[in-house]
């Protein structure tokens, strides 16, 4: 398959715009895969792919922990466990799926929380739908926010103006890095040439 048709099928998927303009740039989709440091746009396009929710989960996950502990309440913390164990034991098992979603809702309470905090918060939410995808399809959609969430979380954690990009990109790298350890480019490969 030549480049333009690899090209062609990320535009027909409609990935983010800026993740398409980066494909460009090379002539294999392994070049671009395993040369980008943007984890969202990794995971997005992993995603958008269907390499199987089940990696998308587990990538989000272990993106998640980067983050914990920047967390504000343990609740997060016990939300994002039970999500993971439920996804561990195919959906089902001892778990219920009301204890996932009523600890992910205590949290829900205001309280007052630093920004960073917050974008910690979201990073682990995010990676709790992603688990629980196979009950609810439209949250799985989210997993590719982890990153920017973690990424933004880790930054604006250091409190210091002058190293904030810096951070976030070095996270975004470092998110790239898990994705790749997680999803294999084989299976990225088999949705760009369905």
């Amino acid at each position: 398959m030549c480049s333009i048709d690899w090209h062609r099928k990320l535009d027909e998927a409609y990935v983010c715009g800026d993740c398409y303009e980066y494909a460009l740039g090379f002539a294999s989709p392994l070049d671009a895969w395993s040369m980008c440091e943007r984890g969202d746009w990794l995971l997005w396009v992993a995603e958008t792919f269907n390499v199987g929710k089940e990696l998308i989960a587990k990538a989000s996950v272990k993106i998640a922990r980067t983050v914990a502990h920047l967390a504000y309440d343990d609740v997060l913390i016990l939300s994002l466990d039970l999500a993971e164990e439920r996804l561990y034991n195919d959906g089902s098992g001892d778990i219920p799926l009301r204890a996932v979603i009523e600890a992910n809702r205590a949290d829900k309470a205001d309280r007052p929380v630093t920004i960073h905090k917050l974008f910690a918060a979201h990073a682990i939410d995010s990676a709790t739908r992603a688990c629980l995808a196979n009950t609810d399809r439209i949250a799985y959609r989210h997993a590719p926010y982890v990153v920017s969430y973690a990424a933004k979380a880790l930054a604006l954690s250091t409190g210091d103006g002058n190293v904030i990009p810096s951070v976030e990109l070095a996270s975004l790298a470092s998110s790239a890095r898990i994705i790749r350890d997680v999803i294999p480019f084989e299976l990225v490969a088999k949705g760009v040439w369905w």
